[in-house]
């Protein structure tokens, strides 16, 4: 049922002008090594949205024996390896982006509270 997987590398759209095919290409060989997967068979293409340059990962689950690749919690080590990655190259990684967007909501937040609390409301 489930012969293939299917990965996104996507790196913010400052970090992904920066580098070239070659740099994706060597993105997408350091990515399949660290997941065990270099020996499958793959297909990677390098995509671009809106000059967002990212990569899609499609590689065969199973190998050349007939064996199956085991997918025990392999979101979380494709987050974990991808998160290394970004982190060595220097890029922007997923969760500081989150942090960042968290911050902007929570600046949000205060500011309404500064604005409304001085009128001194009586309700909710």
């Amino acid at each position: 049922e489930r012969n293939s997987f299917s990965f996104v590398l996507s790196p913010t759209i400052p970090d992904g002008i920066k580098l070239t095919n070659a740099d994706f290409a060597k993105l997408t060989n350091d990515f399949l090594e660290r997941m065990k997967l270099k020996g499958q068979q793959y297909i990677s293409f390098l995509h671009n949205d809106r000059d967002h340059k990212h990569l899609h990962i499609f590689i065969n689950r199973i190998d050349f024996n007939g064996k199956a690749y085991k997918d025990n919690y392999i979101s979380k080590k494709t987050q974990r390896i991808a998160e290394s990655i970004a982190k060595e190259r220097g890029f922007t990684t997923a969760k500081e982006i989150q942090q960042q967007k968290e911050e902007r909501l929570r600046n949000q937040i205060i500011n309404a509270h500064e604005k409304v609390l001085p009128q001194h409301p009586k309700s909710i």
